[in-house]
């Protein structure tokens, strides 16, 4: 899971961690500086967006727990 630290409501990144806790495969990581727009929209942030879906894709293939 890939959480946007700015214009966030109160509360939003625990909430957050506690749905990504419901797997026993998880990784809840989050982009400092970056609003949930510029992690689709702004180069700098989505590489992490990409990033996090192509660790999930190679964890599933290999059968691996995901990395924090």
């Amino acid at each position: 899971m890939l959480t946007a630290r700015e214009g966030q409501q109160d509360g939003w990144f625990a909430a957050q961690d506690a749905l990504a806790k419901l797997s026993t495969n998880r990784a809840h990581r989050s982009v400092a500086g970056a609003t949930h727009e510029s992690l689709l929209y702004d180069q700098g942030y989505s590489v992490n967006a990409s990033r996090a879906i192509l660790d999930v894709v190679e964890a599933l293939r290999a059968g691996a727990p995901l990395q924090p």
